[in-house]
């Protein structure tokens, strides 16, 4: 964990008033302690897309929440069907093959059309 001084080292080009004004627009939502945020490596990979959206990919701060919201819809799902295929891969290998079978099937469908 590390305070807004450590995250402003760390992350090129951002600087406080910028981390303050992510916080306050709910961007980044670091735990907050009497002194200093806290940011968890997950807020700091966080900081650094935004630094990036923001900086390299020219996104204004109007379509920022709109692409965090797709990514974290994106993640949310991937970590979604992390869980399926657990799910799956602790199944017995008859019904392990036919779920894998059905899943061929439908993609064939969908490229069918």
């Amino acid at each position: 964990m590390r305070g807004i001084r450590e995250v402003i080292l760390e992350v090129e080009g951002v600087s406080e008033t910028d981390l303050r004004v992510w916080i306050e627009y709910g961007w980044i939502r670091p735990a907050r302690s009497e002194e200093d945020y806290t940011f968890t490596e997950v807020d700091i990979a966080r900081v650094s897309l935004i630094a990036d959206l923001r900086q390299r990919m020219g996104i204004n701060d109007e379509a920022v929440p709109v692409v965090l919201d797709l990514m974290d819809q994106i993640y949310g799902l991937r970590r979604e069907l992390r869980r399926v295929l657990d799910v799956v891969d602790r199944q017995p290998e008859p019904e392990r093959s036919r779920i894998l079978q059905a899943l061929q099937e439908h993609a064939s469908d969908d490229e069918l059309g």
